[in-house]
């Protein structure tokens, strides 16, 4: 195989940290892409909150169908107990999602995010992986403090952005030029 026979890694980390104060900034990028023509596929989380209000859980939602995946629904005791409540089937059900992207040959898929699964090695790592592998562009947002994990988990070979807007339009142009 010739080096022009294979596919550039076109993945980077959105690193955040606690004081981010914008994280929706993935979601709002895939959304501008969409409104534009592209195909954008992947996950986003978002709060879920109940019929008072108040947040009880988070949801993952599929950036192509708008599908909503209940990822956690902590319980008092779980509150108490500082037990994790991520429902780790619908965890499973969530990697669809990046399937469904990488047989679709999107334009960009975008992952929120790389969290404690992702770093062990399960949860949406193995997506995260074949996308990169196909040479679909992924944007993964990665907790700053995960970044050496991450760094491992891509081999080195994806890209490392702050979480703005105006640094992900720019790396998203290298590869798709006005």
């Amino acid at each position: 195989m010739s080096d022009d026979d294979t596919l550039a890694i076109r993945a980077a980390a959105v690193l955040y940290t606690p004081e981010t104060v914008d994280s929706s900034v993935l979601a709002s990028f895939a959304e501008e892409l969409k409104s534009q023509g592209l195909k954008v596929g992947g996950l986003i989380q978002r709060p879920h909150f109940d019929e008072r209000g108040v947040k009880d859980g988070i949801d993952a939602i599929a950036v192509d169908s708008g599908e909503h995946i209940p990822l956690k629904r902590p319980t008092q005791s779980d509150f108490v107990n500082g037990v994790c409540s991520l429902d780790h089937a619908a965890l499973t059900e969530s990697t669809g999602a990046l399937r469904r992207a990488i047989n679709n040959r999107v334009d960009l898929m975008v992952v929120e995010k790389f969290g404690e699964q992702e770093q062990k090695g399960s949860g949406l790592a193995d997506e995260i992986l074949a996308a990169m592998a196909e040479g679909i562009p992924v944007l993964v947002l990665v907790p700053a403090s995960a970044q050496e994990v991450w760094n491992q988990f891509s081999g080195g070979l994806a890209d490392t952005l702050p979480c703005s807007r105006d640094a992900i339009a720019h790396w998203w142009s290298a590869f798709n030029p006005a």
